[in-house]
């Protein structure tokens, strides 16, 4: 009877104990670990049983710990290398935890939003599916060159290229400013085409969109929930990017030294998208009977400690602070002030140091054919390289004038029209006659503009270096500036010269006890 008793209990705590014989013919073990079940169901005593019951707990967690640890069959195949079976690696697991977390809430959000949100947020899934087969060829390769490399990131540019024509081609859209931020903020992508600093190269990508996505969050703060979610989302989704940077490519994409060829890789999967990511590990098994609770370790005591120690250190606690020296104040270092740009110049590759793999520095972009051509009511100027002859002549009041990354070129517009706008130009100078609405300079670098007859306002964003040449007919005009820096306006006199006046850059704001009032200050 109480051998029949302990057989009850044993079954009760291992219900597979009757699978085990089975198992135990595949997987194997070492003899003394386990005994046949005619030992253990023959005649012993309490004390052998127990011990018994204790050999087959322990083989029945090694089983669960190899059944967790192999990988599935529909899941594993061979190589085009050997019989060595597709695993995915922790750093594509991490990475499909943001494709199917952050990108698949922002991708649903744009789907609740609708309208152009909806087709930049299906680029924005694309572009992280095709982002992900990159890091899987990695994970399962060693590096290659440059053209091959190039070939399997082109996926990825398609989509940020494909962004910012759609972008371009829909500025009368109500959504411009959601365009223009994923525009400027996707190509955060191409971080894996950057070394060794991929981490800070989409900080630069995610500062770049930032100038838009508070324009949308400005305009819906209190309007709309779901775009300023949805704002949230994609910063969040940018955020754990850099995270996920940090912790397995810190000084640039991981390649598999170990691996095969990136393009039998890459074909082995015929084109089709990787699989999709495993589900969830089984549960983990029981703990044995008796066994102490896990501790949480000293962790929690030991960082508490070390915030009342430095609390306790009083006014000594800035003694470890660095000393800000006069290279790196940014009023008496102008260089400093300089907003992030969109995109950062291809470094040179250098040679490498023995016993250490060259740096592929990112690709160049393509160079784009220059556009100087009516598009419906609008007159588009673009990528123009050292044309001083541009001149717009056949104008009504119902056009406008854009020009976008225009470089050391000069711009004439006759007549009368409704607005023109210069987005990321390089000395460029622009000269009209009269607008209806606004002159607007945006993320430009020394730029000009002369008004010949009247404007009613100016803007300037996020611009370093603009010259603006008033007549006596728009001394009246408004200038709005964000952002920007060495900013002059001149001021016509009655002998037909000019008098050079600055625009401020810096404010000093104080508390007079119900609110707070701001001035601007000189620069030294």
């Amino acid at each position: 009877q109480e051998v029949g008793l302990e057989e009850v209990q044993l079954q009760k705590k291992v219900p597979s104990l009757q699978t085990i014989p089975e198992k135990l013919e595949k997987v194997p073990v070492k003899e003394q670990e386990v005994q046949t079940t005619e030992t253990v169901f023959g005649i012993m005593s309490a004390s052998e049983l127990q011990s018994a019951v204790n050999r087959l707990e322990a083989v029945a967690s090694r089983l669960e710990t190899l059944a967790q640890k192999s990988p599935s069959a529909g899941s594993s195949k061979s190589s085009s290398g050997g019989g060595e079976s597709e695993v995915v690696t922790p750093s594509v697991t991490a990475f499909d935890e943001i494709v199917n977390g952050s990108v698949g809430k922002f991708v649903d959000l744009s789907n609740k939003i609708q309208g152009d949100v909806q087709t930049v947020g299906a680029m924005v899934q694309r572009g992280f599916n095709n982002l992900r087969q990159y890091i899987y060829v990695a994970s399962r390769s060693k590096q290659p060159s440059e053209a091959v490399m190039e070939k399997l990131f082109d996926p990825v540019k398609k989509v940020i290229e494909e962004a910012m024509t759609f972008k371009d081609n829909n500025r009368p859209s109500k959504q411009f400013n959601h365009l223009s931020a994923i525009a400027e903020s996707l190509p955060a992508l191409c971080w894996v085409r950057v070394a060794p600093t991929p981490g800070p190269y989409v900080k630069d990508m995610q500062d770049a969109g930032m100038f838009y996505t508070n324009r949308v969050l400005k305009e819906y703060k209190d309007k709309d929930q779901t775009h300023v979610d949805w704002v949230k989302t994609w910063n969040d989704t940018l955020s754990k990017t850099i995270a996920y940077i940090k912790e397995f490519h810190t000084t640039g994409l991981s390649w598999n030294p170990q691996g095969g060829e990136a393009s039998a890789v890459s074909g082995s999967t015929g084109g089709a998208p990787v699989p999709p990511p495993p589900g969830p590990p089984p549960p983990p098994p029981p703990p044995a009977m008796n066994a102490p609770p896990p501790s949480s370790g000293p962790s929690e005591d030991d960082a508490r400690a070390a915030l009342m120690d430095a609390l306790n250190k009083g006014t000594d606690i800035t003694s470890g602070l660095k000393k800000v020296t006069d290279d790196m104040k940014t009023h008496k270092n102008p260089t400093l002030r300089q907003g992030p740009k969109p995109f950062k110049a291809a470094a040179p590759q250098t040679a490498p140091k023995p016993g250490k793999p060259a740096v592929q520095a990112p690709a160049a972009a393509a160079k784009k054919p220059p556009v100087f051509e009516l598009q419906d009511k609008r007159w588009a100027i673009e990528y123009q390289e050292g044309n001083k002859n541009i001149e717009v002549a056949d104008t009504n009041l119902k056009q406008t004038v854009y020009a976008f990354k225009c470089n050391n070129c000069v711009i004439k517009v006759k007549n009368k029209l409704n607005s023109i706008t210069l987005d990321s130009c390089k000395k460029t100078a622009i000269v009209f006659d009269d607008v209806v609405s606004s002159l607007e300079f945006i993320n430009c670098q020394s730029v000009q503009g002369q008004v010949m007859g009247k404007v009613p306002t100016i803007s300037i964003d996020k611009t370093d270096g603009c010259l603006i040449y008033l007549s006596k007919d728009s001394l009246d005009t408004e200038i709005v500036t964000a952002k920007s820096s060495e900013m002059n306006v001149l001021v016509p006199k009655d002998d037909g010269d000019f008098t050079e006046f600055a625009l401020p850059e810096q404010f000093k704001t104080t508390w007079d006890g119900s609110k707070f009032n701001t001035v601007q200050t000189d620069i030294a």
